[in-house]
């Protein structure tokens, strides 16, 4: 089964053509997962003109999955560890 997180899951995402001619913008954000989409749409908000770059959005998915899946394992860890030295006292 796959992980997929919820902000794939329940959000509609859409594909974008690679550009075909020169653009122009104040911020450039490098990569669309969690932190670079977050970074986009606050600049956004503020009023800047923002670039959003991305691999496709496949490569994009399995990156996200791979990262919540990281975080997830890494979560569990620091709970068992909490847990660990709870019950050793």
């Amino acid at each position: 089964m796959r992980n997929i997180p919820v902000w794939i899951h329940d959000t509609l995402i859409r594909n974008f053509p690679k550009l075909e001619r020169n653009i122009t913008a104040d911020v450039l954000v490098l990569g669309a997962g969690v932190t670079g989409t977050t970074v986009a749409d606050r600049l956004k908000k503020t009023g800047s003109t923002v670039a959003l770059n991305t691999y496709n959005f496949e490569q994009l998915q399995r990156r996200v999955e791979q990262q919540t899946e990281r975080i997830e394992a890494e979560q569990t860890l620091a709970i068992r560890k909490a847990l660990q030295t709870i019950c050793l006292k």
